[in-house]
């Protein structure tokens, strides 16, 4: 397997900065380029022609950032003996084994504080991950193998996170029927259809978080990405592949961002035309070149054969929270966010998705300004 990834360095702050990992923009099967060049690096393509400009709001200010394509044959990553890769926790393996060859090669930062990020189905992949690591770090301690580094686990960081599929999928009429930006009034014929689909999808759901296989996840992704979240987002939640509801109306057929229902849908699927710029920026020959990625290689923000490997194990159907609860319980911090704005991720109150209680998490409010954040949350063991 080979992963091309992109590390961005801070200016010199005088001071170890910590290392992050952004192992995920979401999908399954979406680029991390993305998040680099739309979302939190240092530069933002500004134009078709593949013109960047400054990102005030990047990430590396503070800190060391990979931005990494992963599982296999996603982005600019590829398998020399074609396999692939349809489950989480194997892909979380994956970059486990690659941040081991990392710090071997580069190992100035292998004594960081680590923290991984990812958002949207990256709250599914980053638990996975994030457990492969903090268990092995376990054994590590326990009987350390030679050439093995520990890697110094801090913190998880999830931006609309994919979690905890029961609870969110739950929550979609929620909010597209009474949320701040509800599309349609409460008694309307499309909110009773939706919530006449909720009580199937959670027995599905349930089944699926009861027995944990393919033949009772996969159906149940089918059902409710069918049923309920292709109502709101033509599927592109979940990468955006023949997964709508054929009866209703998506935001961006109504004119509408699924990503932030108060902007207008411009770009296509997306609706967001940059999606389509960052494409044409890691095409470009130059570019290519300076990566080391093979010319003859074309890039796509998004995998169709991830997508459909994962969608067809039921990958995207397993309850990740328990994972975070074994974490946090271990000192590992946890850093959850979501906007209320968008369906990506869900609208449900954020202590469901990750299912902590009050004696796992500490809480950091802050007040509710232009452009600020309202009610954020900060979960760390008590007392630790």
């Amino acid at each position: 397997m080979l992963t091309i990834p992109e590390i961005i360095e801070p200016p010199d702050v005088g001071i170890r900065p910590p290392f992050i990992s952004f192992i995920s923009l979401g999908g399954p099967g979406a680029s991390s380029a993305t998040g680099l060049l739309f979302e939190l690096g240092p530069c933002r393509v500004a134009a078709k022609d593949g013109t960047v400009t400054g990102n005030k709001h990047s990430w590396n200010t503070h800190s060391n950032i990979l931005f990494l394509d992963q599982p296999v044959n996603v982005g600019w990553s590829y398998s020399d003996d074609g396999s692939r890769v349809s489950r989480s926790y194997v892909a979380g393996e994956d970059v486990y084994a690659f941040f081991q060859l990392f710090f071997a090669r580069f190992p100035e930062y292998a004594g960081a504080k680590f923290h991984m990020a990812g958002e949207s189905y990256g709250g599914t992949y980053v638990p996975n991950a994030a457990t492969v690591f903090h268990k092995k770090n376990i054994e590590f301690e326990v009987d350390p193998v030679p050439g093995t580094i520990k890697i110094n686990l801090a913190s998880v960081i999830l931006a609309n996170g994919w979690t905890n599929p029961l609870e969110q999928y739950s929550s979609i009429p929620d909010w597209i029927c009474e949320g701040p930006y509800a599309l349609y009034e409460p008694e309307s014929r499309e909110c009773v259809g939706l919530r006449r689909s909720v009580p199937r999808c959670r027995r599905v759901v349930e089944t699926c978080y009861k027995f944990d296989t393919r033949v009772t996840c996969a159906p149940a992704e089918v059902y409710c990405s069918h049923a309920l979240e292709g109502s709101v987002s033509s599927g592109f939640c979940l990468a955006g592949y023949n997964t709508r509801n054929a009866n209703l109306p998506t935001p961006s057929e109504l004119g509408l961002n699924p990503y932030d229902v108060r902007k207008p849908c411009v770009g296509g699927d997306t609706c967001y035309e940059e999606l389509d710029w960052v494409d044409t920026f890691m095409n470009n020959a130059t570019v290519k070149a300076q990566l080391g990625v093979d010319p003859a290689r074309n890039f796509t923000g998004g995998s169709a054969l991830v997508y459909l490997s994962f969608r067809a194990s039921g990958d995207g159907m397993r309850n990740s929270a328990p994972l975070l609860t074994d974490l946090v319980n271990d000192g590992i911090r946890l850093l959850v966010y979501a906007g209320n704005a968008g369906m990506c991720g869900g609208a449900v109150e954020i202590r469901v998705v990750v299912g902590l209680n009050n004696s796992q998490t500490a809480f950091a409010t802050t007040s509710a300004t232009n452009g600020g954040w309202k009610n954020s949350k900060v979960f760390s063991k008590k007392n630790s």
